[in-house]
């Protein structure tokens, strides 16, 4: 998955082992200021239960983001003047920067606090594919998260499925030609798999250098997925059935 699917993954895993951390998400974008942010912090701050904090930064940060971010990760106290409002970072909670992509990494290059914090530079490959879905299992809250098994009518799980079968010709009239498919009959696709699959049918050959990216992975799956329901036997349309009829 993406960085913020990521971030969820590792909360979710934290809470799986019995760590009571609760999942709060902060943005942090250019109209952010000392106040705003101190703000948002201050609202988790009266629990009991550690906190796991998802800063998800903006495209476009504020001038004085290093500055705002140092006193928190760093010293630990960050505070608004015009309010005169504190707020102290408990040791035991857990905070996650994630940092957008940008044109030359932009972004990155000016938040220079990151260079002191460990990072992690997620790549999109056959191991880090990952078709399990993490969810909200307290709503409104959201707070907690839980792992559920891969969903086969989930979107990259579904047209990973309908791929896997146009490989291999199961919709082309002949001796591989298998009218009872459907994506739920077949064995649960392997992640490896589903990334290979969905490599070939999304590479741009006009350039071969470029990454893979589970942005166009989603988004490519989002849009495939209409198509193949109209495909599909159990939500489409049954040629076999528009035959009977017509006769």
């Amino acid at each position: 998955g993406g960085k913020t699917t990521y971030i969820l993954r590792q909360v979710a895993l934290k809470q799986e082992e019995g760590n009571k951390f609760m999942y709060r998400r902060v943005p942090y974008h250019e109209s952010s200021t000392a106040a705003t942010l101190v703000r948002r912090l201050k609202r988790f701050g009266h629990s009991r239960v550690p906190d796991a904090v998802h800063i998800d930064i903006g495209h476009v940060i504020p001038p004085d983001a290093n500055t705002r971010l140092f006193e928190l990760l760093i010293v630990g106290v960050i505070k608004d003047p015009d309010m005169c409002s504190v707020y102290a970072r408990d040791k035991r909670d857990m905070f996650f920067v994630e940092i957008p992509n940008s044109t030359g990494d932009k972004t990155a290059k000016a938040l220079r606090i990151a260079s002191l914090l460990p990072s992690v530079k997620l790549t999109v490959d056959g191991d880090t594919m990952d078709l399990r879905r993490v969810s909200f299992k307290n709503h409104p809250l959201c707070t907690e998260l839980k792992y559920q098994p891969p969903d086969p009518m989930e979107a990259i799980n579904y047209v990973s499925n309908f791929l896997k079968a146009f490989k291999a010709k199961k919709f082309v009239p002949g001796a591989t030609w298998d009218k009872k498919w459907t994506p739920r009959n077949v064995a649960e696709l392997d992640a490896k798999e589903a990334f290979k699959l969905l490599r070939i049918f999304t590479a741009n050959p006009t350039q071969p250098n470029d990454a893979p990216s589970f942005t166009i992975f989603d988004n490519f799956s989002r849009y495939m997925k209409d198509a193949f329901l109209g495909m599909d036997p159990e939500m489409g349309v049954s040629i076999p059935h528009l035959e009977k009829s017509h006769d």
